[in-house]
């Protein structure tokens, strides 16, 4: 017995549309401005390890760290905890999971 193929239906395009009620940002921490490079008292650029590169270690042979990758250390004016919206679902990477 041989059953009909069932309608294959497209999604209209975007599949999300424009609710206005969804959030990109972040989930903790609430500042004023863009964040902005932290300087010394000499008024050089702080830079930290990129937290990405690595290199081989001569002597052991393993993934290190390479410190001469560098990125600015960012400072954040007038930081707060985040104010939480009345949401029914929060997206996160990682995903955050409500507490009671």
């Amino acid at each position: 017995m041989a059953f009909p193929l069932a309608r294959q239906r497209t999604p209209p395009e975007p599949i999300l549309r424009a609710f206005k009620n969804i959030q990109c940002r972040d989930a903790v921490l609430d500042y004023d401005g863009e964040p902005q490079p932290e300087r010394d008292a000499a008024g050089n650029e702080k830079t930290v390890w990129d937290r990405r590169s690595k290199k081989t270690d001569m002597v052991t042979g393993r993934e290190v760290p390479d410190e001469t990758k560098r990125v600015p250390l960012l400072t954040y004016m007038n930081p707060r905890p985040a104010q939480w919206p009345q949401a029914d679902f929060i997206v996160g990477n990682p995903p955050f999971h409500r507490q009671s």
